[in-house]
């Protein structure tokens, strides 16, 4: 009988104390669930420029991401061009706000969302840097004049892609990859001509034409992530 007693004595301790050794993993997994779901700072560079995102972490499979990208280039180059020299300058702004969410995988996510952009120009300006002699016949550089081909995008549209690696950092910090591409509005084109050049304004129609399709705009994009 006391046998029995001490082992349904034994049996009671051991069951107390597995009981206190769940409670004690169900509140440290119910803790470290809330650091698995945090929110991350993202530093972005890629084609799109650069930017800065803020990434709310769900579950290890899906995020939503709200951020925005900025990029400014400008460059010249001179040559000879049909033996005018010539100066040419390049310019390429863009500006985007955009809400993305991630669904897939611990390593690859697809990424779809939308983007709205603003101040959104590719521009090339030609103009003479230099006289120019024809059959004794001088014609300086201002009355050659200058040549503008412009095209300009502004408003919403969509992107598809994926996303690589880790949806957020185990610790504090880690880098993801993003493989996608936007679908533009259809830009808006522009031709504008000064001095000589300027009957070339009128071909603004035909340059609109053409690049009626030129809205597909691949994206590569690295994001070094912060969680916080």
């Amino acid at each position: 009988m006391k046998k029995i007693t001490l082992f349904i004595f034994a049996l009671l301790i051991a069951n107390i104390v597995f009981a206190q050794k769940d409670s004690i993993n169900t509140g440290f997994n119910e803790a470290k669930d809330k650091t698995d779901k945090p929110f991350v700072l993202s530093l972005t560079a890629g084609t799109a420029g650069f930017g800065l995102e803020v990434k709310k972490v769900f579950s290890n499979y899906f995020d939503v991401r709200l951020g925005g990208n900025f990029f400014n280039f400008t460059g010249t180059d001179l040559y000879n061009l049909e033996e005018i020299k010539s100066e040419t300058k390049a310019t390429l702004k863009t500006m985007n706000a955009h809400l993305f969410a991630e669904l897939g995988s611990k390593w690859v996510r697809l990424v779809v969302g939308a983007a709205y952009f603003t101040n959104t120009t590719a521009k090339i300006d030609l103009k003479a840097s230099d006289s120019y002699t024809y059959e004794n016949t001088t014609v300086t550089k201002e009355q050659i004049g200058t040549l503008s081909e412009c095209l300009s995008y502004k408003g919403l549209a969509a992107y598809g892609g994926i996303s690589l690696f880790r949806i957020a950092p185990s610790k504090r910090f880690n880098v993801t990859l993003d493989l996608g591409t936007y679908y533009l509005p259809k830009p808006e084109a522009k031709i504008e001509g000064t001095g000589l050049l300027t009957g070339n304004s009128s071909q603004t129609a035909i340059l609109q034409e053409n690049v009626n399709d030129w809205r597909w705009m691949p994206t590569f994009q690295l994001n070094f992530n912060f969680k916080i």
